[in-house]
């Protein structure tokens, strides 16, 4: 496992990314990466897939659909953040000012079905307090000793491991977590750069639902990026939606993207409202048969 800030001593592959597709997470060995500026919504991840996912080349895969609030949380820890470096703790803290703290045992059970932003967050808080509290080697012994539970239940999986290396119980552990968040220190700034951020990504998703299904991460296709360059692959990480409609929302997300990485919040919060009204629309079109989303507007296959 990579220690904080290791360097990587080995050549690996890496699949440029010319779209976002799905949250934005693709698992396995390959990295990979999306350039600033290629592709109207891929401009956010070029930390996420670039910096954050090459600490998953050294995780113990077997924890993958065992304990994903460790694997994710674990990967923003190391990259000092999710979508860009943030101080977790205090961002957490924020969390709960904003009513939006997901309870530990809720988070593991559903992590990946749970809200994005706020799960990674949360859980690379989470890996980082463990760390501080406990030491690093104390941390990966307890992480690589995380087996499955009868029930399948990964809270309980996670509970038992807790147990036998710290002689805590989850809910334990999570009083303790609290405690510090409670600790820490945030301003306004903070407040509203995590409010208006995870209103972002959530309106991204709406759009992709409504308007770009092949990229919504419920309904996406995304094959290992292994066998996509052995097959030949390509379609699903180039092609995306050109329509107005989609050009006008896609330049409205880009724009509130921009506003947010500069820290103008109330321009965000603009562009941000003016998306929201043209996806509200959208929907209604759709349930009136007014509109056809793009899953439906396909010229190379036959509809009888």
């Amino acid at each position: 496992m990579l220690a904080q800030g290791q360097i990587v001593g080995h050549r690996f592959d890496a699949d440029p990314v010319f779209r976002r597709i799905g949250r934005g997470q693709h698992q396995g060995r390959p990295v990979f990466i999306s350039r600033q500026g290629v592709g109207r919504l891929a401009v956010h991840q070029r930390n996420d897939q670039g910096a954050r996912r090459v600490p998953h080349l050294d995780l113990d895969e077997r924890q993958v659909g065992l304990a994903e609030l460790l694997v994710e949380g674990l990967a923003v820890y190391l990259s000092d953040g999710h979508f860009k470096k943030e101080p977790l703790l205090q961002r957490a803290a924020e969390l709960i000012n904003l009513g939006w703290y997901l309870p530990l045992t809720q988070l593991a059970d559903s992590f990946y079905t749970s809200q994005h932003e706020i799960g990674y967050l949360e859980g690379g808080a989470l890996v980082q307090f463990m760390v501080t509290r406990y030491g690093w080697q104390a941390f990966n012994d307890f992480y690589r000793d995380i087996h499955p539970h009868p029930s399948g239940e990964n809270s309980r999986a996670l509970d038992q491991a807790l147990q036998n290396h710290f002689g805590l119980t989850l809910e334990q552990l999570e009083g303790r977590f609290k405690t510090v968040l409670f600790r820490q220190h945030t301003n306004p700034d903070m407040h509203d750069d995590l409010f208006f951020t995870v209103a972002y990504y959530d309106a991204v998703r709406r759009y992709q639902e409504l308007l770009d299904p092949s990229a919504y991460f419920l309904t996406a296709w995304l094959p290992a990026g292994d066998q996509m360059r052995q097959r030949g692959i390509v379609a699903d990480y180039l092609r995306r939606p050109s329509t107005p409609e989609n050009l006008a929302i896609e330049e409205l997300l880009v724009e509130v993207d921009k506003q947010l990485r500069t820290g103008n919040y109330y321009e965000a919060e603009k562009a941000l409202l003016k998306v929201n009204d043209k996806l509200a629309q959208t929907q209604d079109n759709v349930l009136v048969g007014s509109a056809v989303p793009f899953l439906f507007q396909r010229t190379d296959i036959g509809l009888e």
